[in-house]
């Protein structure tokens, strides 16, 4: 059963959640178990996806040795592929230690400055509950000199318009929790909720300057999810809570895993699973330069070299290259959320590449 006081998770709790569903998913529909089976996600996704990639190569292991039968797994999941976009993997450069540099390169930071702050070895993270940032009392002064150019931009995409709520004045408007708190009836029990989230919410973990509560989104999913007839789609119990993008609890205890995802690459490599990486390549939250770094790290063999893939009138769609065991693909013009803002480009580029045709 369900307990609402059940906060305190983890990247691997969360997989295992998230496993125990997809076998109820499969005890509900066992037609479908023969099928081929892709995991994707994007961004903190970039944690989720291989983490249940591994829970279910593990099953699979366990269902090879006890040959299907009981105390063994009995049955044996048919994984193909995980298909990451813009996903956290390796805490040691994706994010904060990635953004400096990101920006510097697409000219939003004089050159000096950066120089300045890698030559008095300062480095943040994505969080200090990771590992504490490094460098001297200057640093700090300095990160957020670095930091404060791009503050209002749009993290997610450096060169997309900002959501900002603004008055009639044309100044910045903030919005209170106990503004955008809302009531609705579920048959004839009431729920409460939270409109939107804000980036000082939805980075609550981190120690980013960029945090504000002055950048109010996503009040439309909020209000939808939290419809009658949403929740009695989803089968979301009457005894549910009401439904809040960032809800301060759940994150406030979620304990984050030091190692990252960048560990389970070489497993599900090892266990000839594919996987592909791509990168909007405007994001300023998990920048495609770290990316590459990581990638790198892997030290796999270059299969297929770096190229264009065109999708349209002819027209360039990104880049992509073929590693041994991992297809990394670069999306042009579009940052985070690249299905997204480049759905039809996206949507063609992975269809071929879970088809085994070319990308692009």
């Amino acid at each position: 059963m369900s307990d609402a006081n059940d906060t305190a998770h983890s990247d691997m709790s969360g997989s295992r959640d998230v496993f125990m569903a997809l076998q109820e998913f499969y005890k509900k529909f066992p037609e479908y178990a023969e099928n081929e089976l892709f995991i994707s996600g994007e961004s903190y996704a970039g944690l989720y996806v291989p983490y249940l990639a591994w829970q279910i190569h593990q099953s699979n292991l366990k269902f090879d040795i006890y040959n299907g039968t009981a105390p063994g797994p009995t049955m044996r999941y048919n994984l193909i592929g995980t298909l990451v976009g813009n996903g956290a993997t390796d805490w040691l450069v994706d994010n904060a230690p990635s953004i400096p540099p990101t920006i510097t390169k697409f000219g939003l930071v004089p050159q000096p400055w950066l120089d300045q702050f890698e030559q008095d070895g300062c480095k943040y993270y994505f969080s200090d509950s990771l590992y504490p940032h490094e460098g001297g009392p200057e640093c700090d002064d300095l990160y957020d000199k670095i930091m404060g150019m791009i503050q209002d931009l749009n993290i997610y995409d450096m060169f997309r318009t900002n959501l900002i709520d603004v008055s009639d004045e044309g100044e910045r408007v903030f919005k209170s929790v106990e503004d955008r708190m809302r009531t609705v009836n579920i048959n004839g029990h009431e729920k409460t909720y939270k409109r939107g989230f804000t980036s000082n919410e939805y980075l609550s973990w981190s120690n980013s300057p960029l945090k504000s509560d002055n950048d109010l989104t996503g009040e439309f999913l909020s209000d939808w999810m939290n419809l009658n007839e949403t929740r009695a789609a989803l089968h979301i119990g009457d005894e549910a809570p009401g439904w809040s993008e960032c809800n301060g609890d759940v994150y406030t205890e979620y304990k984050l895993t030091k190692e990252g995802s960048f560990w389970i690459y070489p497993v599900l490599k090892a266990a000839g699973i594919r996987m592909m990486f791509y990168s909007g390549e405007t994001d300023g939250a998990i920048p495609t330069y770290a990316t590459k770094e990581w990638i790198a790290n892997l030290n796999y063999d270059v299969v297929e070299e770096w190229k264009p893939w065109m999708y349209g009138d002819n027209q360039v769609a990104g880049w992509w290259e073929r590693y041994d065991g991992l297809d990394f693909v670069i999306v042009r013009g579009v940052g985070h959320m690249a299905p997204q803002w480049a759905p039809e480009a996206v949507l063609n580029m992975v269809n071929n590449w879970i088809t085994n045709k070319p990308i692009g």
